[in-house]
């Protein structure tokens, strides 16, 4: 998200600093996540049929989602409005709009990859997404019906997806029957930001400044901020876009902004590809696990964990989301090859919308937000944010 926002207002012009705690671009949640970018399915957290889990998660007994292990009055708050956005209409609503970000984000990142030569893995893999029960799937066809019609997505049986996916033959899971998405795409995100941050550099002059902690933001009397470092350099500018994680929300509480933002764990594991790889992009609702192709490797990526999660806990969701995936396709992955594994927290709303745009106080933007789609929306919410802003001409004129 930071290095597509710094990369759309370099081209517009701008001068960009990027600062960044980490060593390098993306080595936080975009680093090893699912590899999806989902631009025609793109659904948010909180759904109906998600109020019927509510008593399996608050038991434990619901292996894709885990509670805090600590209840604090952030998360009830926030797990309070996340509950209201699951009603019917509110999910509905926050669907639409989820969708035509996706859409629209879909639209500028083909921009950006025509006007540049990267190899990060990318193809047009189409996806699958399983449904356990029949009532999940008529909720897919009933959207599909109030939506607008697309000859690249539809609701299939189970035998179809098979036909669709072969790999899909030894599957041990509970499936009635899929969605299928046609355009929907994979790619590696740390090495697409990667490669988007040297040619922003190199093209429009963006300066990143890694391992530089970002401590405070204070305004100035004169106009314009100051960025504040943990090693007490500073260093002015006219304008300051929040594009962090959930970090980010403790340092906008000081200039007394607040946002509706918490952290849900996510985890991964990157592996050499098995001989059941599937070629399409694999979401397996019930679980919330994807199987992705990048390459040669294989990237599996799922859970949804409340809260910032303990080391002890950290390890065993990774075991567990090996066990799942070897259950669910056995010979998906050479298990006995893990190249790595990945622990991020995703910020999500409770609307699962990211928040874009203009603050109280002047000079200060956010792109924060994405949850579970940041690369997905990354493209589009830059766009968004640098035509608000404008290019670097049209600032300076108005100044």
């Amino acid at each position: 998200m930071g290095v597509t926002t710094a990369y759309m207002l370099g081209k517009y012009g701008h001068e960009v600093t990027v600062f960044d705690r980490e060593p390098g671009a993306a080595m936080e949640s975009s680093f090893a996540n699912g590899g999806q970018l989902s631009y025609g399915f793109a659904s948010p957290m909180g759904t109906p049929s998600l109020i019927g889990k509510v008593p399996g998660i608050l038991m434990g007994s619901d292996p894709a989602f885990r509670l805090p292990s600590a209840m604090s009055f952030e998360f009830m708050r926030w797990s309070l409005q996340f509950l209201g956005h699951c009603r019917s209409g509110a999910s509905r609503r926050d669907a639409e709009e989820l969708a035509r970000l996706a859409a629209q984000s879909g639209s500028v990142f083909q921009e950006i990859l025509n006007d540049t030569e990267f190899e990060f893995g990318h193809r047009q893999a189409g996806k699958l997404v399983l449904y356990k029960s029949r009532t999940d799937m008529q909720k897919a066809r009933s959207a599909l019906d109030q939506g607008e019609t697309s000859a690249s997505k539809r609701v299939v049986s189970y035998d179809e997806c098979l036909e669709l996916e072969p790999a899909l033959k030894n599957y041990t899971g509970q499936a009635v029957g899929g969605l299928w998405v046609g355009g929907d795409e994979v790619g590696d995100a740390a090495r697409f930001s990667e490669q988007l941050a040297e040619l922003s550099a190199r093209n429009f002059g963006v300066k990143f400044r890694f391992n530089a902690n970002v401590a405070k933001v204070e305004a100035l009397a004169s106009g314009g901020h100051e960025i504040i470092l943990s090693s007490e350099e500073r260093e002015r500018c006219d304008a300051v876009i929040f594009c962090t994680g959930v970090a980010g929300t403790k340092l906008l509480q000081t200039l007394g902004i607040k946002l509706p933002i918490y952290p849900v764990m996510g985890y991964s594991l990157t592996a050499p590809v098995g001989q059941d790889a599937p070629k399409m992009a694999v979401t397996d609702a019930g679980y919330k696990i994807v199987f992705s192709q990048i390459g040669d490797q294989i990237r599996i990526a799922g859970f949804a964990d409340f809260g910032i999660a303990s080391e002890e806990r950290r390890r065993q969701r990774i075991q567990e989301l090996i066990v799942t995936a070897r259950r669910l396709i056995p010979e998906v992955a050479d298990y006995s090859r893990i190249k790595s594994t990945w622990i991020g927290a995703r910020p999500a709303t409770p609307s699962s919308l990211p928040i874009v745009g203009t603050t109280k106080r002047n000079g200060i933007y956010l792109n924060m937000g994405h949850g579970m789609f940041g690369w997905t929306l990354s493209a589009g919410a830059a766009q968004k944010l640098a035509d608000l802003i404008g290019p670097a001409s049209q600032v300076s004129q108005a100044a």
